[in-house]
């Protein structure tokens, strides 16, 4: 079963926390990870909330549209994924490969919960390592123009 997992920003008031938190409860979820700060310079409220979909009321498709109107009361800036989404990455990579070898090897083993379908470089020194991948590559050299 996957997790729905919320990034929250906006202008810090009281209540956020309990809105939200609430919005899980009521709908039958379960919070599994739950990290909240001020940033006290800019008086802004930051949230991850992290809730199991098992017995959860409200379907995937549906969620973001349930939520509206609590981040419309607290102008929030929003971002719903879920865990059993697949990300699709490039990497950047530069000259020294040592970091491109290791993240490759562990994508291959399975370490890495993500697709890549590309990587990119300044330098034409990863392009047989990304081919021996089966993983697209693509150089934009850096001249001294």
């Amino acid at each position: 079963m996957s997790n729905a997992i919320l990034l929250i920003s906006c202008k810090d008031t009281k209540g956020i926390t309990a809105a939200v938190t609430n919005f899980v409860y009521k709908n039958g979820g379960n919070i599994e990870h739950a990290d909240q700060h001020i940033d006290k310079d800019v008086n802004t409220f930051f949230m991850r909330i992290e809730w199991s979909l098992e017995g959860f009321h409200i379907g995937k498709g549906d969620i973001a549209g349930e939520f509206e109107a609590i981040a419309d009361e607290f102008q929030m800036d929003w971002h719903l994924y879920f865990s059993s989404d697949t990300p699709r990455v490039a990497v950047f990579v530069s000259k020294y490969l040592h970091c491109l070898y290791d993240l490759l090897f562990r994508y291959a083993a399975g370490q890495l919960r993500c697709e890549i379908p590309l990587i990119v470089s300044n330098h034409p020194d990863a392009k047989a390592l990304a081919q021996s991948f089966g993983i697209k590559y693509q150089e934009f050299p850096i001249t001294k123009r």
